[in-house]
């Protein structure tokens, strides 16, 4: 992974708008819609009248962001400036650098009560092209070709036929499925069973991405399971691709789970946890008790390992808990980053940098900068234990647990049926049993059970 300076960044404050500091800005402020005071550490938002750029009468103008929740609030209304025909607001860095998914602080103009869409004449750059189109903040300590990368791939749906489906990257990788950084016995993964983006370009990718996170679980010999969605065992449904179709089917693995009682619906009946307090309010009690509620569940005797966690797509609840998981079991911040950023390689228009996950753990440790954080796992554990919601015996049970050697035993039956989608479904698929052992074949290629391409 290419390492990118951590935005600096505090937790919200409550603000005032600070008085603009020049009454004359570039055009290339007016073109990037923001002007930068490195010396004041502000940022003034920028709504200019001038020919070629926003164009209309004005009656009210606000910025609404990831910095204030997408609300017109009343420190981030816009006024008219006559000497240099712009309407503007000037906020410190601080309460501004608050990140969306791109990594950068988000927004949008809200003018007349509409929003106003990222013009034509924005420099390019700061239009993060992730399907919501929003206008981002980049600061002049970042690196800005980085997040121009960022934004190309945030901008592109993986078709099916890009995936070599018998290389074990590329299965992980449709699958979302992988060791957690830390751990032996944890991983993460798409929804085991519930189609998501079904509507994938007709491209029957959901189709195959279903069929490995079962095949993948089912290799590792998933004992159970954390669920950060919804209970949907009785939800099952059809989709169609390219007039084909589909239906949801509870893998045999976890249909054991189930029966097992070995399935932790995080919070059940109260409300799955949230996007929005996963990442902005990470020091609340509320997520405190999450994070509580999981450990006891995977350091208990009655439920046994290797665990699979997951919510929906596998990114943002399922990106922040294991990352939380993933230090206090002795993960860098390094090694947590990269894997946060590895779910961007599914490609389905669902980009998240992990500035935003850093956003997250700054405000649990109380930091600007994570590099001032000389022991990760340190300061992780001395915040859940000094806040009383793990002790520390809970936490050494849970890097035990988590690391220990323990029986892994494939579900065959699972395996074979993911593997019979290995290439198209139009192939002629059929099991082969030879003296070596019991292969699928294709018609075009021959696999073991364990997916190794044979010829």
């Amino acid at each position: 992974m290419k390492t990118l300076p951590l935005i600096a960044g505090i937790a919200l404050l409550a603000i005032s708008s600070v008085a603009a500091h020049a009454a004359t800005y570039s055009t290339e402020d007016k073109k990037r819609c923001f002007s930068e005071d490195t010396n004041n550490k502000t940022i003034t938002f920028l709504y200019c009248l001038d020919s070629g750029f926003w164009s209309g009468t004005v009656t009210s103008c606000y910025v609404r962001g990831s910095f204030n929740g997408w609300k017109s609030v009343e420190q981030c209304k816009l006024t008219l400036d006559a000497e240099s025909n712009c309407w503007t607001v000037t906020l410190p860095f601080d309460y501004v650098n608050q990140p969306g998914n791109s990594g950068q602080p988000e927004y949008k103009f809200y003018v007349n009560g509409s929003y106003k869409d990222a013009p034509s004449w924005l420099t390019n750059g700061y239009k993060f092209k992730n399907g919501s189109n929003n206008q981002i903040v980049v600061f002049s300590t970042d690196d800005f070709e980085q997040i121009k990368q960022n934004s190309e791939q945030a901008n592109v749906i993986r078709e099916l036929s890009s995936f070599n489906l018998s290389s074990d990257v590329d299965r992980a990788v449709i699958a979302n499925f992988r060791c957690v950084p830390g751990t032996k016995n944890l991983y993460r993964s798409y929804h085991p069973y519930k189609a998501t983006d079904h509507k994938n370009n007709g491209n029957l990718t959901e189709y195959e991405r279903l069929h490995y996170v079962k095949y993948l679980a089912a290799a590792n010999g998933i004992r159970s399971d954390i669920c950060l969605s919804e209970n949907e065992e009785k939800s099952l449904t059809t989709y169609t691709c390219n007039s084909v179709k589909y239906q949801e089917v509870i893998p045999i693995y976890y249909n054991r789970i189930i029966a097992e009682k070995n399935v932790l619906y995080v919070n059940a009946g109260k409300g799955t946890p949230s996007y929005n307090e996963v990442y902005y309010n990470s020091t609340s009690s509320t997520f405190g008790a999450w994070v509580k509620e999981i450990v006891e569940f995977i350091i208990s005797d009655s439920h046994p390992a290797p665990f699979q966690i997951h919510c929906r797509l596998g990114t943002d609840r399922t990106g922040v808990f294991c990352g939380v998981l993933a230090a206090l079991c002795g993960a860098s911040w390094e090694q947590i980053a990269e894997d946060y950023q590895h779910s961007n390689d599914m490609q389905i228009r669902e980009f998240r940098d992990y500035h935003i996950l850093a956003y997250s753990f700054r405000k649990i440790l109380g930091v600007e900068d994570l590099s001032q954080v000389d022991d990760l796992s340190k300061a992780m554990c001395e915040y859940f234990i000094t806040k009383g919601f793990l002790t520390q015996t809970q936490i050494d049970a849970l890097v035990q647990k988590l690391n220990a050697d323990v029986e892994r035993i494939p579900v065959q039956e699972d395996m074979e049926t993911a593997l019979q989608t290995i290439s198209n479904h139009t192939s002629k698929v059929r099991k082969i049993q030879t003296p070596e052992g019991l292969f699928i074949d294709n018609g075009q290629h021959r696999f073991t059970l364990l997916g190794e391409l044979v010829n």
